[in-house]
């Protein structure tokens, strides 16, 4: 069934709050000095790849950057762009 607009937007807290975390699992295990084999990253989620990705580009990241290299959606890819770079500020 297609989604209807109000269900659309309340997937919007849902979605930036798993790319917080997932920012959170790379830091972590960057931190940590753990490598995950690339078994581990295929099963996680597609805000994990994407957050390792971001973290190897060492820049700001822009939405558009993120719609090129994974294909999602415009206003998925600013809000996912909007927490990384968060993270990136002094």
């Amino acid at each position: 069934l297609p989604a209807t607009a109000h269900q659309l937007t309340s997937m919007i807290p849902y979605r930036v709050a798993t790319m917080r975390w997932a920012i959170e699992v790379v830091a972590v295990a960057e931190q940590d000095g753990v490598v995950m084999s690339q078994g581990v990253i295929d099963l996680m989620p597609p805000q994990v790849k994407i957050a390792m990705w971001a973290r190897s580009l060492r820049d700001r990241v822009t939405g558009q950057q993120i719609m090129d290299r994974w294909g999602i959606n415009r206003s998925t890819a600013y809000r996912y762009a909007q927490v990384i770079n968060e993270g990136a500020q002094p």
